[in-house]
């Protein structure tokens, strides 16, 4: 990396919070691996929010797809009899840090922070109010005797030492050998807090706006069959998902009907009960039949008083997702810091307001980077696969949106940084991707940047990456033409106002005999007439002064009369004075050259894109060269035959565009120079993506035109890549032409080789003129290895007037034929 490279002034925003889990399991597995599973995320923080994902014959059903894509999860564990490697074809669109194994015997130990410490975070934590109720847990020793109802709907289970300190300061009570028959007269006279609630304090839930919201949020006593409760499992646990955000409530419990029947003999159940519940409760489950619930129900109201309670019919569910909700959580916990320079020191936000944690814990911080240039705001967002370690010496992830996040260790403070370029961004990620913590090679050799590569970005530069100003002059005709040194032109001639007349008294609808009088009238006043001189810009090769540009703009003026008189017609103003006409001309082009062309002009020669010089004729050779104004001086040696000349006193500014913005547009390669470069339609590509996001803070990181050198079964390839950039994460990779016909079939297959062993995210084809490509996107379609990688094309938006007052504005878009 090159690390002498200046950077904008960079703003950091750093957020801390848990681990994100998304759990793959069999429906074949065990309840008691499920119900463990219940239990090791009650203990964790943010674990209450970390979906079950059913799989069916190493199939994830389509409504939880949404749901693994919208948790974005940092690791991915499969339960045992789950083919990951089948089952990971549906979910490419996720990229977790690695996919994991979960335990045959249940023993998993997963990385995190104990959920009870969130219990330190007294000014969040709505326990503050009730440190007079308890927490209750259950002994080592008899926690196999505790009934699953307690364990799965509220948390009960046994604590370590690390929990025991968590709970510091909060009533505690133990169900041991002595409470064990009076667990609900307990709950009843303890009014305990709830521990399987802990897991949801301060945290950063994936919470799911369901279709059917008033179902999602009621009350549900969830029955399952221990010889079959895989379904109903999961559905009390991923139910959750879809309620209120915001709300850590009481809104499941689960229990088989045994001990449904057991838990209402005790009158204190429905007190302990009715406590928590405030609401009707009705009775489900996804596998017992109604009229088993209705049973169970005519059972318990013959010993409920408090509740209502009622059956009902299982719903669909998962629900549609229809949004994430958010909640205030990134608001609060965000810290921002700015970084002045490529390699900085950054800080991380802590989520805690002690210092104390176990050694084994650990969390994430999401970084999002703004680069600000000026007004300009720039997203940096690595595309997937992009290794965290460019960034900074710690294990992490590139998120589901684009942005990096470390995994914590240790309660570090922070990390030295590193800022790469749009470049060096690029081409690690061409070079390697990182897969499930492991380096891959693209087989692509080292891409370096082609020589149109090194040309196309000495010219962005030189408009400091300023894609707006480079969008705007470039697809402008009149600065186009200057840069090109042609002249739409280039000869003296005589306008006639004439044919303005003739259309105005048309839509006047005026007789034939009027009209004709006019026109003879028009014949014989001068008036009707105005001589343009010849353009200069052609002949004098490049340079050119401010009597050029009032004449090259008169003319554009007159060119387009057609359009002129549209305008004025819109605005009700009379066409038919033609002396007032010639004077809203040259009043408008003086305004022009005051306004706009002058601010341009400074703007041009300011950042180097435009040379000031003069003109001096040699009275010795007759040369009349231009001299940059830096080597004027009162007698200086002619550069053609070296005799000494001096300045005149009358001589003009004369412009000279710089060669690097020349060679970018003009094509040397034909006589009369009418073609454009390759290098302007990867500019006009470009720059036409960057405006298309509208005022957005964009993320859009380009590179150069790149040479790649790849090994094929057979032989060696070279090719090249016109176009290469970074659009909102995604990784694209493409070619440009003047006409779409110039892409040929050797040019089609080397892209597509290159897309599949850089894993490339898109493919675009653009072009400034011909016919449509649809076939040929097609074909590249067929030879991708990766279904998510998108095929588009652009056809580059024709330039259009912006130079001058009355010239309006067209617009085009990019196309995309799926």
């Amino acid at each position: 990396m090159n690390h002498l490279h200046s950077v904008p002034k960079t703003h950091a925003f750093a957020m801390p919070r848990h681990l994100r889990y998304v759990f793959l399991i069999d429906s074949g597995e065990p309840s008691t691996l499920i119900m463990k599973l219940i239990m090791d995320n009650y203990k964790l923080w943010g674990g209450r929010f970390n979906p079950f994902v059913p799989v069916y014959a190493n199939q994830i059903p389509e409504a939880y797809l949404p749901i693994i894509r919208h948790s974005d999860p940092d690791f991915i564990y499969h339960s045992p009899r789950v083919n990951i490697n089948l089952v990971r074809q549906q979910i490419t669109f996720s990229h977790p840090k690695a996919y994991l194994p979960l335990r045959e015997d249940g023993r998993n130990n997963f990385p995190g922070v104990i959920a009870a410490y969130m219990l330190a975070e007294v000014n969040h934590s709505i326990y503050t109010f009730s440190r007079n109720r308890s927490f209750m847990h259950t002994s080592h020793q008899i926690d196999a005797l505790v009934p699953d109802f307690y364990k799965l709907s509220f948390g009960f289970q046994p604590r370590y030492i690390e929990q025991d300190v968590a709970f510091n300061g909060y009533k505690s009570f133990e169900i041991n050998n002595d409470t064990l028959q009076n667990i609900n007269r307990a709950m009843c006279e303890e009014l305990p807090s709830l521990t399987s609630m802990l897991s949801e304090l301060k945290s950063d839930p994936r919470i799911f706006s369901a279709s059917n919201d008033w179902d999602a949020n009621k009350f549900e006593l969830i029955i399952y069959n221990p010889e079959d409760a895989f379904e109903d499992l999961l559905y009390f646990w991923n139910r959750r998902l879809f309620q209120y955000k915001d709300q850590i409530r009481l809104k499941q419990i689960i229990a088989t009907a045994e001990e449904i029947r057991a838990l209402i003999l005790d009158e204190n159940f429905e007190v302990s009960l009715h406590s928590m519940v405030m609401e009707k409760v009705f009775v489900t489950s996804r596998i017992c039949q109604m009229e088993e619930l209705e049973t169970l129900v005519r059972e318990i109201r013959r010993h409920f008083t408090r509740i209502s309670i009622a059956a009902c019919e299982k719903s669909e569910f998962p629900y549609p997702v229809l949004r994430t909700e958010k909640n205030d959580y990134h608001a609060k916990y965000t810290v921002k810091q700015v970084l002045n320079d490529v390699k900085d020191y950054l800080h991380f936000p802590s989520p805690f307001s002690t210092n104390y944690l176990p050694g084994n814990s650990s969390y994430m911080v999401d970084v999002s980077l703004i680069l600000q240039k000026d007004d300009i705001e720039n997203e940096l967002k690595p595309p997937f696969g992009t290794s965290t370690h460019i960034f900074a010496p710690i294990a992490g992830r590139i998120d589901g949106n684009n942005r990096i996040t470390f995994n914590i260790q240790q309660h570090e403070p922070g990390t030295d940084f590193y800022i790469p370029t749009s470049a060096e961004l690029i081409q690690i990620r061409l070079s390697q991707i990182e897969h499930e913590e492991k380096y891959e090679g693209t087989r692509i050799g080292e891409p370096r940047p082609s020589a149109a590569g090194l040309k196309l970005s000495s010219f962005i530069n030189l408009f400091k990456e300023n894609w707006h100003e480079i969008d705007y002059y470039l697809s402008d005709p009149f600065w186009i033409n200057l840069i090109k040194r042609t002249t739409l032109f280039g000869k003296e001639k005589s306008i006639s106002l004439l044919p303005i007349l003739r259309k105005v008294s048309t839509e006047h609808s005026a007789s034939t005999t009027e009209l004709e009088r006019k026109s003879v009238k028009a014949k014989k006043d001068s008036n009707n007439y105005i001589k343009l001189q010849k353009s200069n810009i052609a002949d004098l090769k490049g340079f050119f002064c401010n009597k050029d540009l009032v004449n090259e703009l008169t003319r554009y003026y007159f060119d387009h009369l057609d359009l002129l008189r549209e305008k004025l017609h819109a605005h009700k103003i009379d066409t038919t004075n033609t002396e007032a006409l010639c004077a809203l001309i040259q009043n408008s082009v003086k305004e022009d050259m005051l306004g706009s062309i002058n601010t341009t002009l400074q703007y041009f020669v300011s950042a180097g894109i435009l040379f000031l010089g003069m003109r001096i004729k040699c009275e010795h050779c007759g040369t009349h060269a231009w001299y940059p104004l830096k080597t004027i001086d009162n007698r200086m040696p002619c550069e053609g035959c070296l005799n000494e000349i001096s300045p005149s006193v009358t001589s003009e500014l004369y412009y000279r565009f710089n060669d690097i913005v020349v060679n970018n547009v003009k094509s040397f390669s034909k006589p009369n120079g009418d073609e454009f470069d390759g290098n302007y339609i990867v500019l006009r590509t470009l720059a036409h993506l960057y405006e298309k996001n509208g005022g957005r803070i964009k993320s859009f990181m380009y590179g150069t035109c790149l040479d790649i050198n790849m090994q094929d079964e057979t032989e060696p390839i070279k090719t090249d890549i016109d176009l290469v950039f970074i659009e909102d994460g995604k990784l694209i990779i493409g070619e440009a032409k003047a006409d779409s016909k110039e892409f040929k079939k050797k040019e089609i297959d080397n892209i597509i080789k290159v897309a599949n062993r850089v894993k490339a995210d898109g493919i675009l084809l653009a072009y400034e003129k011909g016919r449509d490509i649809a076939a040929k996107i097609e074909m590249m379609r067929a030879g991708l290895d990766d279904p998510n990688c998108t095929v588009s094309y652009i056809k580059v938006p024709e330039p259009f007037h912006k130079t001058g007052k009355i010239f309006g504005m067209s617009h085009a878009g990019l196309k995309d034929p799926a």
